[in-house]
């Protein structure tokens, strides 16, 4: 009975670890490997014949329901934007970390102790409410904590859907699925909060109640699963589903052609992206960035990463590509302007970075390019 349960989990972190570099599949493993262990947990606590499961997972996984939350409202943002991830993302793990802290005592109980505890909890677990392995938080507070946690990711990321509605047909398809998932996490949520406040105010583990809550979550576990399995490119390799499938994807980015986007959306991008480069102001802006590129545009955010992917290019690419053609030209006629101020007029809010950009490109240092111009030059 043990095995049968530790094969999904085994399996979600294999999908995991071998898509870490593919962060929207990464994101959606992590989410539901979260989620699983979470089913998997409360499952064997409650019932004979997990008891080595129930122990590995009793109180040492609840750090890593806090992921569950954050995880999946990155996976939205990447299925949405493929933003970048920033320094600033880590503070999403502040719960995780305290809850890891705060269950010390527990971890540094012997296997053996656990053994007992674990078992005594099968056989009656009402006792669950007589003791605490937690420096911070009782046990209904961690309960509802983690479930209000979840709950606020999914309706961020619910804004997250609202905001980029009404895009393009594949966008939109890949927003309807995300909603659909999102709603039945909700409701997954909504169910297993009754279930706990009927579990930790009630005398009795298995009355009616709590049996209908069980009920409704494993339904809506399986709705969950049936509409995953309608976008196996979530659970496969996207190489064994390559012929003619994944055109039509609403999560892997796919090739596209210039049809993929209306002529006339993709030659009004082509033109403005053209008098945006010669004019040069724009990108010379220290404060420009994709969302002020949006608005110069005056198209959606979806078809301007469409038209940059059939480019090859981003708009962090083009936005280096143009200051550094600044920099180039004022390092070729102005021989006495300094190389900070050049960084400066080209739009570079750090030297550091200007440099790193214009030896990437150049394959030399401003000094060296400036030397170079001079000397063919004389």
């Amino acid at each position: 009975m043990n095995l049968a349960v530790i094969f999904p989990i085994t399996l979600l972190i294999y999908l995991f670890f071998k898509n870490i570099k593919r962060p929207v599949l990464a994101f959606f493993y992590l989410t539901l490997l979260t989620i699983v262990i979470h089913a998997i947990a409360h499952l064997s606590i409650n019932n004979q014949g997990f008891l080595y499961i129930a122990v590995a997972l009793f109180v040492h996984a609840t750090p890593l329901y806090l992921l569950a939350g954050p995880s999946y409202f990155l996976f939205i943002r990447y299925s949405i934007g493929n933003k970048p991830i920033h320094w600033l993302d880590g503070l999403h793990l502040v719960p995780f970390v305290v809850q890891l802290i705060s269950i010390t005592p527990y971890l540094i109980i012997p296997i053996d102790e656990k053994l007992i505890i674990v078992q005594n909890i099968i056989n009656d677990p009402t006792l669950q409410k007589t003791m605490s392995f937690n420096l911070l938080f009782s046990t209904e507070f961690g309960y509802f904590f983690r479930s209000i946690h979840f709950l606020c990711y999914l309706i961020f990321g619910l804004i997250l859907i609202r905001k980029e509605e009404g895009t393009s047909a594949i966008a939109q398809k890949s927003l309807i699925v995300l909603k659909r998932i999102s709603w039945v996490l909700i409701s997954l949520i909504f169910v297993y909060s009754i279930h706990i406040t009927l579990v930790a105010y009630g005398d009795n583990y298995r009355n009616w109640l709590i049996n209908l809550a069980i009920l409704t979550d494993f339904i809506l576990f399986t709705i969950l699963f049936i509409e995953l399995a309608r976008y196996p490119e979530l659970l496969y390799d996207s190489k064994i589903l390559r012929r003619g499938y994944l055109k039509e994807s609403p999560f892997l980015n796919a090739k596209q052609s210039q049809e993929q986007l209306p002529k006339e959306i993709y030659q009004a991008i082509e033109k403005k992206i053209h008098s945006l480069s010669v004019d040069k102001k724009f990108f010379g802006n220290p404060q420009s960035n994709f969302d002020s590129f949006a608005r110069a545009i005056g198209q959606s955010k979806y078809h301007i990463r469409s038209f940059l992917k059939m480019k090859n290019t981003s708009f962090m690419a083009m936005k280096n590509q143009s200051r550094i053609q600044m920099a180039q030209e004022l390092l070729k006629s102005q021989r006495h302007y300094k190389i900070e101020y050049i960084a400066q007029k080209s739009g570079f809010d750090s030297l550091s970075n200007f440099f790193k950009i214009f030896k990437k490109s150049n394959n030399c240092t401003p000094d060296e390019y400036r030397k170079m111009m001079l000397a063919s030059r004389d």
